[in-house]
């Protein structure tokens, strides 16, 4: 019986014995064979985008921002694309000879095709480029052809233009459409949206298909991999653009997408699936000073000055921008500190505070008093400087007090049913008292600092009698007090020929002003108007806060939102009244881009929102804009600009956005720069990232010797080579 066990357990553990031998075996031939094997892509899978607004415009003529600009990118080629990788433009469509920037020659590309098999010709390019000059929706674009001769020959376009401008490189960047689409659209199409199965591409992908999920409300854009596309290396096959309706639909559905734009933070690092990389653009938010409406150098100083880049940015959204200091990605700052009031920079021009004001309405109302009091019959003239009937805490006329809550009595003779105050009735008199009360507490409302008026009436029988007017001008500031004293014991007559002799406003108007800030006598507010671009969150936060920061320094802000195409439109033809523009700024590939906004050609096309003029500064654009400079040369060019700007006080740079591209963790060798010339190019890492991959083994030195030599070192821990 015993035996019969101990058999069965030998026969057991010899059976597994064998199996861990072949186990290890293969286990052992599978590490030595798979020793040195290289890791490969796999060409395949599928990857997937989120999108959240409304359906892309798909039209790449018109100047698109955003994914609108992204997808565009995507389905469609340029003559030169810039390689984020080799930071320098490239052939796309065409090898350009950009040496000479009024002469431009570039040789279509060999082998360059539509998505249909087509050969993509000078025709198209002609074509596209044509329609952008004559419809003008594009006015950046055909802003930059105007005066320029397209021609066509043996394979080569060739662009002659009059101005030496490297701007023009943004027509080279120009995606380009057929010829045949061309002819075939509509004026509204041209305007508006493409329509989706279009169909005719020539980008890296294509679009194949647009399907509506019901069932969670989900559009899907399906963009397959473009056969046609010369040296198509990407390895994924498709791409999943997810369209959502709003950030709730897409919280909902987070976990279906591999890759998002955090642009607004809306996720943040809540999915650890999803690897973050930071990059930002060279688009900065400016703020603009019309040197024309404002010529004070030192009012444009205060109003910079109160701006506070860091509380602006403190509003916005964590991590969504970053401190920028002047119109070019570095350190230097422009910003000029000034720390004088505002009174000292505007009195010149009448400008008054409310206090003020009242002060010289309290002088008007007691210049007329008398006129006013022999005007009504019931009413008789009063003494001017003695009291009748108030007996504390002074009898006098005029009475000067830096505390309140002084408590005034009066006598009161028979006969009499109601005592007033001005318009205020006493409700602690009744009929029979021989003395009355009145109170002074600011927390009352009974007065106010600066010069009160106070009138007495006695009510006999509902009709009253003015008995009694006195004054106490009341200020917490004893210097203040002191002075205004002084000024009235001296009696002077003279008067600051800028302060207004007289109102034109009444006195409930008056009392309704803001104590913050400064008015005409006709109570016109001294206000600086800024005009702000209202197509992001953003800038509307930045606007809002600006005007909080400068308006605690005493000045009234008037924001207007307006559309780029209004404020260029309204500078161009001077219909537009302001102080100040508040606008997204993008120089893209270029530093010289800083050239509308400062050169002083540019005023009247719209763009020089400063108003600012200076040959020195043009001169210095001028030279920015060669296509030849050197890296010093660039450096020495832009700190000469920047000290000019400094001097100029025509703008503050506030920031740029610092956007977190959220990214699968399996996408295997995705990277990202840390700047990128435009939004579009998040998408080139994509063409090489892959789902996949296989191990390729090398037959090299795979021996029957080399195994055991294989399996000594990795008992050892030697190295195989150490046996050679």
């Amino acid at each position: 019986m015993w035996e019969l066990v101990i058999w069965k357990i030998k026969k057991y553990l010899f059976f597994i014995s064998i199996l861990f031998f072949v186990v290890t075996g293969w286990h052992l031939v599978y590490l030595y064979m798979y020793e040195g094997a290289e890791e490969t892509p796999v060409v395949g899978g599928t990857i997937s985008e989120a999108i959240i607004g409304s359906f892309p415009h798909l039209n790449p003529l018109l100047p698109s921002t955003g994914y609108n600009s992204y997808i565009n990118s995507i389905l469609y080629r340029s003559l030169l694309r810039y390689d984020t990788e080799e930071q320098k433009i490239q052939s796309d469509l065409a090898s350009c000879d950009i040496s000479n920037l009024s002469l431009i020659e570039c040789y279509l590309e060999n082998n360059i095709k539509w998505s249909d098999g087509r050969a993509i010709t000078e025709d198209d390019i002609i074509a596209t480029l044509n329609l952008i000059e004559k419809s003008n929706i594009n006015p950046g674009i055909s802003s930059l052809l105007e005066n320029t001769t397209i021609e066509k020959g043996n394979g080569k376009i060739t662009f002659n233009n009059t101005k030496k401008d490297i701007n023009f490189l943004n027509v080279l960047f120009q995606p380009i459409i057929s010829q045949t689409l061309v002819n075939s659209l509509w004026q509204d199409e041209i305007e508006g949206k493409f329509s989706p199965v279009w169909g005719l591409y020539s980008g890296a992908y294509t679009l194949s298909s647009v399907n509506q999920d019901d069932t969670v409300g989900i559009t899907v854009m399906t963009l397959t991999k473009n056969p046609e596309y010369f040296q198509n290396d990407a390895f994924v096959d498709t791409i999943l653009l997810k369209l959502f309706r709003d950030n709730a639909h897409f919280l909902k559905h987070k976990n279906s997408i591999n890759i998002f734009n955090d642009k607004d933070n809306i996720l943040g690092d809540t999915v650890p699936r999803l690897k973050s990389y930071s990059y930002t653009l060279p688009q900065f938010v400016w703020l603009f000073l019309n040197q024309e409406s404002l010529s004070s150098d030192n009012l444009r100083k205060f109003i910079l000055s109160s701006v506070n880049r860091q509380q602006v940015i403190d509003t916005l959204w964590n991590n969504a921008v970053e401190a920028s200091y002047n119109p070019f990605l570095t350190d230097t700052e422009i910003d000029t500190d000034y720390n004088d009031e505002i009174q000292k920079l505007i009195e010149q021009d009448g400008y008054l505070s409310k206090a003020e004001l009242i002060e010289i309405q309290s002088k008007e109302q007691s210049l007329q008093a008398s006129k006013t009091i022999s005007a009504e019959a019931s009413i008789p003239k009063l003494q001017q400087e003695s009291l009748s009937y108030i007996v504390s805490p002074s009898n006098e006329k005029y009475n000067f007090i830096s505390e309140d809550n002084v408590l005034i009595k009066g006598n009161v003779p028979t006969g009499v049913d109601a005592v007033y105050v001005n318009e205020y009735k006493l409700q602690w008199f009744t009929q029979g008292d021989d003395v009355f009360y009145y109170r002074l507490l600011e927390s009352y409302d009974s007065i106010i600092e600066w010069e009160n008026t106070y009138k007495v009436f006695f009510e006999r029988n509902g009709t009253q009698e003015l008995v009694d007017e006195f004054v106490y001008t009341y200020f917490t500031d004893n210097d203040k007090l002191t002075r205004v004293r002084s000024e009235f014991d001296s009696d002077s007559s003279t008067t600051n020929p800028e302060v207004p002799s007289e109102l034109n406003i009444d006195n409930s108007s008056l009392l309704n002003l803001d104590d913050r800030f400064y008015y005409t006598s006709d109570a016109e507010v001294f206000k600086i108007r800024i005009l702000y671009v209202e197509s992001d969150e953003n800038i509307t936060q930045s606007a809002l806060e600006i005007k909080k920061q400068i308006e605690e320094k005493w000045v009234f802000v008037e924001l207007i939102p307006e559309s780029l195409v209004n404020i260029t439109r309204g500078l161009r033809n001077e219909s537009l009244e302001y102080d100040g523009v508040l606008i997204w700024i993008n120089l893209w590939y270029f530093d010289s881009n800083v050239f509308p906004y400062f050169h002083s050609s540019q005023i009247e096309n719209g763009y020089n929102f400063a108003n600012y003029k200076q040959l020195g500064l043009d001169i210095l654009l001028e030279e920015l804009k060669s296509n030849n400079l050197s890296l010093s040369k660039k450096e020495e060019l832009t700190d000469k600009i920047l000290d000019i700007l400094k001097e100029s006080v025509s703008l503050k740079v506030l920031y740029t956005p610092k956007i977190r591209l959220l990214v699968d963790r399996n996408l295997e060798w995705f990277s990202l720069e840390e700047i990128l010339p435009d939004e579009i190019h998040r998408f080139d890492p994509l063409k090489k990232t892959y789902l996949t991959k296989k191990k390729i083994i090398s037959g090299e030195n795979k021996w029957f010797k080399d195994f055991w030599k294989f399996v000594f070192s990795s008992l050892t821990g030697t190295r195989s080579h150490e046996f050679e």
